[in-house]
């Protein structure tokens, strides 16, 4: 269906004359009654009834109406729709994979709400990226770190194990302990340089 058929009709409906909408599309009355009548047959349907006084709706028209400047609007703001996307600001941000997921959750909902409108792309450690979540050992000389969140560290052993029974443990108490560690991990490798 052609956009300024309904366009058309529009105008007739709203003007309730034929003359006058022929006047608001900048079309001849003769063209706009065919261009009425194309649509009629296309539709299957009578739209208006034609008097000396000018036209009104039938059923049909009313029916029509709000779904023909529905459609029409739709259509208008594609191209504003396509400019925002243009102008959309996008963010990347390169993240450790062992990150605790609710950790990282919560900090997007929280940067969400402060960048509305920015597309967030997240990215592997290694890839390059706008900013980075990353252990402060880490930063490199031209970053700047801000901490989002400290994790408490806890220390668990068997029951039967002997520091088990300890109130306190220090880190003397550590020293030549077996650890189960995860060799890639730098949250690791730090613990264990302590």
């Amino acid at each position: 269906m052609d956009v300024r058929l309904l366009k058309q009709f529009v105008a007739i409906y709203e003007e309730q004359s034929i003359s006058k909408a022929a006047a608001r599309t900048f079309v001849s009355q003769p063209a706009l009654s065919n261009a009425i009548r194309h649509l009629e047959e296309e539709l299957g349907s009578l739209l208006f009834n034609r008097s000396k006084r000018g036209v009104t709706p039938t059923r049909e028209a009313e029916q029509l109406y709000p779904m023909a400047t529905r459609v029409i609007n739709e259509l208008e703001r594609i191209p504003e729709r396509l400019k925002a996307q243009h102008k959309r600001q996008t963010i990347s941000i390169a993240v450790m994979p062992e990150l605790p997921h609710h950790y990282m959750g919560e900090f997007l909902r929280q940067i969400q709400d402060s960048l509305s409108g920015t597309q967030i792309i997240l990215k592997h450690l290694g890839a390059p990226a706008e900013a980075r979540i990353i252990l402060d050992s880490m930063k490199r000389e031209d970053e700047l770190f801000f901490p989002l969140w400290r994790e408490e560290y806890v220390f668990c052993v068997h029951k039967d194990h002997p520091l088990s029974t300890k109130e306190e443990i220090s880190l003397g108490d550590l020293n030549q302990q077996a650890f189960v560690i995860c060799p890639p991990c730098e949250a690791h490798q730090r613990t264990l340089g302590l």
